[in-house]
């Protein structure tokens, strides 16, 4: 196995650790915006793992792809949310609460549809990325490496609430194909 193959688990079993970390987070209510920066860095890490397993075994392409798709629907998605905020704040200052309606007032209907559906297609991209990138990419590093956990964990995340239960098996799972491929 060479050393690029041993980067990319190490930087999946770092993306797990850290996605644990912001999961608990998430249940923390002052602590949400670390949650959201956990998990950021946690999904850097598992483009990093695609990308290095993607030069490796061209089964890793289709999920690295996708995981690009995903931060480029999250990016949309963030402006679009800034774009609604600022146009909040120049009409009716920092005391309004930032809404669509809000927007359309100040700018007019198209410019607030125009962001309307700038959002959706952010969702539609991450939620593709997600499914496709993450999942996928993930329930493929189980079937490479013969490990059952990983592949079930990686199923397990679709579902709100299990997917804690699909993190700790993608991380014992990992800890396992480590464990077997290191010197």
């Amino acid at each position: 196995m060479d050393s690029r193959e041993l980067n990319a688990l190490k930087n999946l079993k770092l993306f797990t650790i850290l996605l644990l970390i912001t999961v608990i987070l998430a249940f923390i209510p002052i602590i949400s915006v670390a949650a959201a920066f956990v998990g950021i860095v946690s999904f850097i890490m598992l483009i990093l793992a695609f990308k290095s397993f993607s030069k490796i075994d061209k089964q890793f392409v289709t999920p690295y792809t996708f995981s690009l798709i995903y931060i480029i629907g999250f990016v949309l998605l963030f402006a679009a949310l800034l774009s609604i905020l600022g146009f909040s704040i120049l009409s009716h200052g920092f005391s309004a609460v930032p809404t669509l309606a809000n927007m359309a007032l100040f700018t007019g209907e198209f410019t607030a549809r125009i962001i309307f559906i700038v959002i959706i297609i952010s969702f539609i991209l991450m939620f593709l990325g997600a499914i496709i990138g993450v999942i996928l990419g993930l329930f493929r590093v189980g079937k490479r490496y013969k490990n059952s956990l990983v592949s079930t964990g990686a199923i397990l995340l679709i579902i709100p609430l299990v997917d804690i239960v699909g993190i700790i098996l993608l991380l014992v799972g990992l800890l396992q194909i480590t464990k077997n491929v290191s010197i």
